[in-house]
């Protein structure tokens, strides 16, 4: 069952002569963009546009963009007790050894 919020009472008395048996609740002095963004469910808006038009907007929190983290030089720990980092470069890097191989060539 949808429930209808608005934001005037024109709307709302419009709403409840049309729908009587629908849920109508009125949330006088905020702005419905304000209200959609700080709701933290999902929710259809019908905002007004220029004109005599209006808009349908989809409001869906939790959804956040994530980035990738940027490729980093792979670091080794340095110093004493490895507090200090240094940036390994491919052509400083070691081959892996077997767990075999003793000695280095």
């Amino acid at each position: 069952m949808s429930r209808w919020i608005v934001f005037d009472q024109v709307t709302a008395s419009e709403l409840r002569s049309r729908l009587p048996h629908e849920s109508v609740f009125e949330a006088p002095g905020r702005a419905a963009l304000e209200y959609a963004l700080d709701n933290p469910r999902s929710m259809v808006t019908v905002l007004p546009a220029s004109g005599n038009y209006s808009t349908i907007a989809v409001f869906r929190p939790g959804r956040t963009l994530t980035t990738q983290p940027a490729n980093t030089l792979p670091v080794r720990a340095t110093g004493i007790l490895g507090l200090n980092d240094q940036s390994v470069l491919e052509e400083m890097r070691e081959e892996p050894r077997r767990w075999w191989q003793f000695w280095k060539e």
